[in-house]
């Protein structure tokens, strides 16, 4: 590989936050003067230096050796809480001997009391380096992700978190090894709460920090979401930032990594890979089995390239293409009522809602182009949208869907959209999807903020919180050129996604929901819809529907006889606004 020169390449490493009491005007010592001050080291030359010191490159006659000096501001000299720290830090880091991360050699304080430390010198280049002006190969980017993971996974085992993983931090050797550097940042987990706080300054680089270290307290799952973004840079030359295509689209990667990347960048620790041991495990996977890519698709290239995909939070969520889903059922309407019927009926509902009739949770049938069952329940702003956009014979309802905090988006064909609230960021996203004519088709929310919109058949959009699995089903359907036709989250990591004319896929779904879908597919039968509301759930199909609880209103209208193709259940909401 072609190495930036030993200046560039430590420099890379300097400019990092300053400290409370640092300042920039400090000038490093030069190197006749650096000598007099550790005469057991020849010194070479100053490489660099930035806010946090400077670095210089010398020999170890005893051992015949070059190694890379780093010194530290004269102000961190007068501060003896800081210089208690880093001899603490300076010896955990000593005792890390791992070949994927830069060795320290020597630690300690000049005869001037200025402090220092000796550390491996590393004949390469850094990461970024690399990926600003040369494309790293699939193979090359799965090997370095494995080396790292390697690194971190030693690390964290001995009590490290690195806090500040990027790829200036990463030097490559002319061999091509990838070694973790720049440990400056790294702190001890504290033994009790294996957490890491920061009274001062949150300390870290933007572009590639977990949100709980923004909020200046992290555990080593923060250097794995860096890992995660990192991964995607190496991947596609970009960092994940604002609106982004997953890998596999922007560069036609292998599709499995779109859910290890994702894996890795969720917004909860929890729902991160947990060790980086084991996104090593999935990386080592894909590197020894096929590759599952969508290069080959031709035509279709172009077509997934207008697939966006959304970064933070990076959770997921779902709706449903011919279908719906939403709660309720007591108000039925369809082209041969009459208007004046129609409207006694919703205002009823919106009388026995307001003045405090039992409440219940909503619902919505939708059947045919524009017929809708609503319940009393239903808000009645969402109602009235829905009858006016009813009596409009060029109007064909799209999706239906409640968020969690009881607001709701409703899609129609011509690319419209009703919603009680345009403040909401799907909504906003869907605005903006209108001046592209993106033709929406659904939207759906997850019981964990979540939310995805599919549309043009194959697109998806996706934000907030989804089981990884469901959205990496979601990207190999669409990028493969299936049609996406709808989604259900449920809860604890419930999904159900239909596609195609009557493809199914799903998971962690209830086991009798699971017998009903695995039944379906054996017979070849399709699918209408598969909607959640808390615990609930219901299914329609060609050949019957099925509840898990026959006492929820909508059960009640299909064992009547009432056969729509789509439903939508809201969550267990709280009273509705009026």
């Amino acid at each position: 590989m072609q190495g930036l020169s030993p200046k560039d390449l430590f420099a890379r490493g300097l400019h990092m936050p300053v400290a409370t009491g640092t300042t920039l005007e400090w000038k490093p010592p030069l190197p006749e003067k650096l000598a007099e001050m550790l005469p057991q080291y020849h010194i070479e030359g100053l490489i660099g230096r930035g806010g946090m010191g400077a670095v210089y490159r010398g020999v170890q006659p005893a051992l015949e050796r070059p190694v890379a000096i780093k010194l530290l501001p004269a102000e961190f000299s007068h501060d003896a809480e800081f210089i208690a720290r880093f001899q603490r830090e300076a010896r955990m880091l000593a005792k890390l001997h791992h070949a994927g991360i830069v060795a320290i050699y020597d630690f300690g304080q000049t005869g001037d009391g200025d402090l220092y430390f000796v550390m491996e010198f590393v004949d390469g280049t850094d990461l970024a380096h690399i990926i600003r002006t040369a494309s790293l190969t699939p193979a090359q980017t799965l090997e370095l992700t494995i080396q790292i993971c390697d690194a971190l996974h030693y690390a964290h085992g001995q009590g490290l978190i690195h806090r500040d993983i990027k790829p200036a931090n990463i030097l490559v050797t002319k061999e091509g090894r990838a070694k973790v550097a720049d440990f400056g940042l790294a702190r001890p987990v504290h033994e009790e709460s294996g957490v890491v706080t920061v009274s001062d300054v949150v300390m870290g680089t933007a572009a590639y920090m977990a949100p709980e270290q923004r909020e200046g307290h992290a555990d080593h799952r923060a250097d794995i979401y860096a890992l995660g973004v990192m991964l995607y840079e190496m991947l596609t030359g970009k960092r994940p930032e604002g609106v982004f295509d997953p890998p596999s689209v922007k560069a036609h990667a292998d599709a499995r990594l779109d859910t290890i990347v994702l894996k890795a960048m969720q917004q909860e620790p929890d729902r991160r890979y947990q060790h980086a041991s084991e996104m090593k495990t999935d990386v080592e996977e894909i590197r020894t089995t096929p590759v599952q890519s969508h290069s080959q698709l031709g035509e279709r290239k172009a077509e997934a390239k207008k697939k966006p995909f959304f970064s933070q939070p990076l959770v997921f969520a779902a709706v449903v293409v011919p279908l719906l889903l939403i709660m309720g059922g007591l108000l039925y309407w369809k082209g041969d009522h009459s208007h004046g019927a129609l409207a006694a009926e919703a205002a009823a509902s919106a009388s026995a809602t307001l003045h405090g009739a039992k409440k219940e949770r909503p619902f919505v049938e939708l059947e045919g182009l524009n017929g809708f069952w609503a319940s009393p329940s239903v808000p009645p702003d969402a109602l009235k949208c829905l009858t006016r956009c009813s009596e409009d014979p060029q109007s064909n309802f799209r999706s239906f869907a409640f968020t969690e905090t009881g607001d709701w988006v409703f899609l129609a064909s011509g690319n419209k959209f009703y919603s009680n609230n345009m403040e909401l960021p799907v909504c906003k996203s869907i605005a903006e999807g209108q001046r592209n004519d993106s033709d929406f088709q659904c939207v759906a929310f997850a019981p964990t903020g979540g939310w995805t919109i599919f549309f043009g058949g194959t697109g998806s959009w996706t934000q907030g919180e989804v089981p990884p699995a469901a959205y990496q089903k979601i990207v190999e359907i669409g990028t493969g050129g299936g049609e996406l036709r709808s989604i259900a989250y449920g809860p604890k990591g419930a999904w159900v996604l239909l596609y195609d004319t009557k493809g199914v896929a799903f998971g962690d779904v209830p086991t009798e929901l699971a017998k009903v879908l695995n039944e379906a597919i054996q017979n070849t039968a399709e699918v209408h819809c598969v909607a959640f509301s808390g615990k609930d759930w219901i299914c329609l199909a060609d050949n019957g529907w099925w509840t898990s609880n026959p006492n929820l209103p909508v059960a009640k209208r299909l064992s009547q006889g009432d056969a729509p193709k789509w439903i939508a259940l809201s969550p267990e909401l709280p009273a509705h606004k009026p």
